[in-house]
């Protein structure tokens, strides 16, 4: 099999959770911080039939503990932070171009630390809403000011979060970017 950082893959999918996986575990040994501790879970409501579980969900948590991260499939309420959202969301119709990844990965514009490509503490967080329509949106510094000044509202009543946002660490924002590219 390919390496499937060489295509394309459906949020959600078993492809995208290895990635996903693989890409937030290379993240965290470069930008982790020892003693920092975070569990997340993110559920997509209504997913596609192949992958889907009897519910019609795709879920999958992540803890992190310092440059480690522990990713397992399944869906967990006893996580800092857990978000839900319909699938649907992501669809193909998002619009390409400016702020949408399109092809293979670019760097993010944020400068090389100590600890790697990572974005400086303080620049930049996600604030707002969690939204599976930005899964292919790479997170520029000008996109996150904006969000913080004027958070995106959910739209959908099944656009859900539970925990506070602003504890993901600040190179979270790396792996959605090194993932972005990859998710269609």
């Amino acid at each position: 099999m390919s390496d499937p950082k060489d295509k394309t893959v459906v949020l959600a999918s078993p492809e995208w959770y290895e990635l996903a996986s693989r890409i937030l575990a290379e993240v965290a040994r470069e930008c982790g911080e020892d003693g920092f501790q975070l569990s997340v879970c993110e559920v997509f409501i209504d997913a596609p039939k192949e992958f889907a579980d009897e519910d019609g969900t795709v879920s999958w948590c992540f803890y992190i503990d310092g440059k480690h991260v522990r990713c397992e499939k399944g869906n967990s309420k006893d996580v800092d932070l857990y978000m839900q959202a319909p699938h649907s969301r992501s669809g193909p119709s998002l619009p390409l171009g400016s702020g949408f990844a399109s092809g293979p990965a670019t760097p993010t514009p944020y400068a090389t630390t100590a600890a790697g490509r990572c974005p400086p503490v303080g620049v930049c967080s996600i604030r707002g809403s969690w939204d599976p329509a930005d899964a292919r949106r790479i997170y520029t510094p000008d996109f996150l000011e904006e969000q913080a000044k004027n958070p995106t509202p959910p739209e959908d009543p099944n656009l859900a979060i539970e925990g506070d946002m602003e504890r993901l660490p600040p190179w979270i924002i790396e792996f959605h970017n090194r993932l972005a590219p990859y998710t269609a």
